[in-house]
């Protein structure tokens, strides 16, 4: 029975038997193909949605019922309309050579048991519902009843930009019930914060006697931050909305210390580039497979494919080990800087190699505080390492396939992860099972991000959707699709209201979460987006790729005009406002793929990838 959204309620639109011909297979689908096209303009393109579900499931069904030559004489005929949308799909479909395959192959397995979602205006339905009763067109109305989900709704059939917009994921569209929930991306009052900053602006403005100095302050790229924080915002969840421990002493300095940091940042915007260092991977042979930055961008974690981890130090501090039990006994706990000198100075090292885990290690993330590490492998394992010994801590089990990335929650012991099982999971580090299991996805989850405020994590799926999860109810409040490669990264804007997603097809797409639309879409790297990173002010969007180039993004005049109450997607689209003219530079590399783009707290852009032989 066909399902449609909407108003509510099942539509039947007629019981059929789906015939066994292969010529009836053509004619049928050649028929609706000539019907579409000759349709009223303002009906054809949501009706053209119909036409590549339909191709497929005729497909399987031909290979069901023992066509298989038949059905690869009518896939070869017709795949080229939908290469655009459809690509990697495709691909893997052509692989379907026997009835046998259907029960063990991935993706037919998906369509075959999950609805295809249309979204359609109710009069382009009524028009598609007459021309498959007029001419008895059975097949394609039994597909209707089995796979469809027909999502209407009593607006103006939609145009083709926007259509494009949002079709290319594995199962369709999203259906309308999925983003009606509310977001809440605001950042909450921090007043730690807050009061590290003030004290790191006045420290600013005094001269070394003490008195004011006579130069006017250049604003701070955070004066304005600063202001929204101390206002109440609207969107911001309570404080207790997800229960975090309280920040340890030494914790709080850290975050005292990276407030003073942030107040000295560069802003940075289409006039001013950031400045950009790279870190290239020597002698890895190929054995590289992820690259990670400490928040205070002290520390870089390479996760090779050895199951090894090495941890380097990016500045003259050394990678101490902590003291003997003897010594410690023998320190002045009662003297200041005590936990300074718990460490053995004749034990400092630049690197150290971390020893765990039983396949190459995908991700790796390190706690807000440089207290611990995470890292997640092909084992199926996830590793908490305690930084101060260099030993793992805890090894979180629960996935039963390879771990494809982690990261933690902005103030810790939160962390996510995402993995080829198709779920992403939330951890607690003193907790050995998951808090939460996220599972709709229906490929890998590629890659997850929590939210600025810890209230929300991202996923990413090679089911070419992102999807937005409620950390205190687990439920999913965002469905976002329209990319057209599988989603390889994410990043959020320091304001929690925008997302960035990187695919594989090179593109990366702009999303306003407080209303699930889209804000831009960005085109210039010619191979996958393996990393991204909005700048501290937001002023500026980096990202990495295999196609060894870092680009930067003009994200302040896009973000800006996304905030603009009548700003919509197709609004910018007309405007001649191309990916070209957002792409403020490119930088690329010798032979160096980039794993990793990163801000420092003062605009720094830091990168790093191996080097290709």
């Amino acid at each position: 029975m066909g399902e449609t959204g909407g108003d509510g309620g099942n539509i039947a639109l007629l019981q059929t038997n789906g015939g066994s011909d292969i010529l009836l297979y053509e004619q049928t689908f050649c028929g609706l193909q000539e019907f579409i096209a000759k349709s009223l303009d303002m009906y054809r393109s949501e009706l053209s949605l119909v036409l590549y579900p339909t191709f497929v499931y005729m497909y399987l069904d031909l290979i069901k019922m023992g066509q298989e030559d038949g059905a690869r004489t009518f896939f070869d005929e017709h795949k080229r309309s939908f290469e655009s949308y459809h690509d990697e799909d495709l691909r893997s479909l052509s692989t379907l050579k026997e009835r046998s395959q259907l029960s063990s192959h991935e993706l037919a397995v998906t369509l075959r048991s999950e609805k295809y979602v249309i979204c359609m205006a109710r009069d382009a339905f009524q028009c598609l519902v007459r021309y498959l009763q007029d001419s008895q067109s059975k097949v394609v109305l039994n597909l209707i009843n089995s796979f469809f989900y027909m999502d209407l709704n009593d607006d103006l059939p939609r145009h083709q930009s926007k259509i494009s917009a949002s079709v290319g994921s594995q199962l369709g569209e999203a259906k309308t019930s999925a983003n009606r929930a509310s977001v809440l991306y605001g950042m909450p009052k921090d007043a730690e914060f807050i009061a590290a900053l003030t004290e790191a602006e006045e420290e600013d403005a005094t001269g070394e006697d003490g008195r004011p100095k006579k130069k006017k302050k250049k604003e701070s790229a955070f004066s304005n931050a600063k202001k929204s924080k101390m206002a109440a915002n609207p969107h911001a969840p309570p404080a207790t909305r997800v229960p975090i421990p309280a920040l340890k002493e030494r914790e709080l300095d850290k975050k005292r210390a990276a407030a003073r940091e942030l107040v000295r940042a560069v802003p940075l915007d289409s006039t001013h580039l950031p400045s950009i260092c790279f870190f290239t991977l020597l002698n890895t042979h190929s054995a590289l497979s992820s690259v990670s930055l400490s928040a205070d961008s002290t520390l870089v974690a390479a996760g090779m494919a050895d199951s090894t981890v090495r941890l380097h130090s990016l500045n003259s501090k050394k990678l101490r080990t902590i003291k003997t039990y003897n010594e410690l006994q023998n320190l002045d706990k009662t003297e200041a800087g005590v936990l300074d000198r718990v460490t053995d100075e004749q034990s400092g090292t630049d690197s150290r190699l971390l020893l765990g885990h039983s396949g190459p290690v995908y991700a790796s993330a390190f706690h807000p505080f440089n207290s611990m590490l995470l890292s997640s492998s092909q084992d199926g394992t996830i590793r908490l390492w305690d930084l101060n010994t260099y030993t793992t801590a805890v090894c979180f089990k629960g996935h039963v396939l390879p771990v494809w990335d982690v990261d933690f929650c902005p103030v810790g012991y939160y962390f996510v992860s995402a993995s080829q099982d198709r779920t992403a999971r939330l951890w607690a580090t003193d907790q050995p099972l998951p808090l939460r299991i996220f599972a709709e996805h229906v490929s890998d989850v590629s890659c997850a991000k929590f939210h600025p405020n810890g209230n929300y994590v991202a996923t990413g799926s090679y089911d070419r959707t992102v999807r937005l999860w409620d950390v205190a109810t687990g439920t999913c409040v965002r469905l976002l699709t329209g990319q057209h490669g599988n989603i390889t990264s994410l990043a959020f804007s320091p304001d929690g209201r925008f997302l960035a997603s990187g695919a594989s097809d090179g593109s990366v797409r702009l999303w306003d979460i407080s209303n699930a639309s889209i804000v831009s879409t960005l085109r210039g790297h010619t191979d996958s987006v393996t990393s991204l990173a909005f700048s501290h002010d937001a002023g500026v969007l980096a990202t990495g790729s295999l196609d060894c180039t870092v680009r930067v993004w003009d994200s302040r005049t896009l973000l800006d005009d996304a905030k603009e109450p009548d700003f919509s997607f197709n609004t910018s689209a007309s405007s001649g406002a191309s990916s070209v003219q957002r792409q403020l530079a490119c930088y690329p590399t010798k032979s160096t793929s980039v794993l990793n783009v990163h801000f420092t707290y003062r605009n720094l852009l830091l990168a790093a990838g191996p080097f290709v032989q």
